[in-house]
């Protein structure tokens, strides 16, 4: 991963990048994350391991506070804004789980299915 991301940036380098927007118009590339301060290996390794832990699709529609805006699912698995939709699937956590996804996922379900069950 450390290599694809030094790979990754030398690809978007300005050099490279000026040379694509010559054929392709469009914006130049900026490095939002893991941003350019971010530049050892040891730094690299670092913010890979806090945010690319395992292989599992997860946290897309996060579980979260009324007062969060990333947060898609309020805390009964509802949709908010969607009527009579509920999410309960690896989407909904709010941070990569760190360890084998099938076991928080199957508390989530219980947990889901408790709230489903009892009209809320």
């Amino acid at each position: 991963m450390i290599q694809a991301l030094k790979m990754s940036r030398q690809a978007l380098s300005k050099y490279n990048t000026d040379i694509v927007l010559n054929l392709l118009p469009g914006s130049p590339f900026k490095e939002f994350f893991p941003g350019p301060e971010v530049q050892t290996d040891e730094e690299l390794g670092e913010y890979i391991k806090n945010r690319a832990w395992g292989h599992h699709a997860s946290c897309t529609n996060p579980i979260g506070a009324d007062n969060d805006p990333n947060a898609v699912l309020d805390s009964k698995f509802r949709v908010r804004g969607v009527s009579g939709l509920r999410v309960v699937d690896a989407s909904s956590f709010p941070k990569i789980p760190g360890v084998f996804i099938t076991a928080p996922i199957l508390v989530m379900s219980e947990k889901a299915a408790d709230t489903i069950l009892n009209g809320d």
